[in-house]
């Protein structure tokens, strides 16, 4: 995976697509990965990628905001002719992808689908749990060491 990101990075790409052993998308080097048709918001199986948390929120999310998903195999022509497609994953929460392999994605902005999924998630995540503070409290220095 990390050698599919550097290969990505070298041609211009922030993320790269890994690909399962029949050619069908299975995921990003480090994120899940959607696309929305006309049909569905689509996810790959899990049979070849992370079940990740993310991504089990996002389909619960999408439910609740009456939004069909699926979870199919995918080709890399669906996701080009796709009219949407983002990646999400617990560092990069949920990000639109514009354009695969220089193709642009649907009309190459935020589709209407991902920003209703981005404002899910974005009040889900801030309104439970614990928040995370953006630097760690001062502790007290003993003999040269944190305590």
């Amino acid at each position: 995976m990390a050698l599919a990101r550097i290969e990505a990075n070298d041609r211009g790409a922030d993320e790269a697509l890994m690909l399962d052993g029949q050619g069908y998308v299975a995921e990003a080097t480090v994120d899940n990965f959607f696309i929305v048709t006309d049909q569905a918001l689509l996810t790959p199986l899990t049979a070849t990628n992370l079940k990740g948390v993310t991504r089990e929120t996002l389909l619960s999310l999408a439910a609740t905001l009456g939004i069909k998903a699926e979870e199919k195999p995918f080709t890399l022509f669906d996701v080009w002719t796709s009219k949407e497609a983002f990646i999400c994953g617990t560092g990069a929460e949920v990000v639109p992808v514009l354009s695969v392999d220089d193709r642009i994605i649907g009309a190459g902005g935020i589709g209407p689908v991902t920003g209703r999924i981005v404002a899910a998630y974005h009040e889900l995540v801030r309104s439970q749990g614990t928040p995370i503070q953006p630097t760690a409290p001062p502790r007290e220095v003993v003999a040269g060491y944190r305590v």
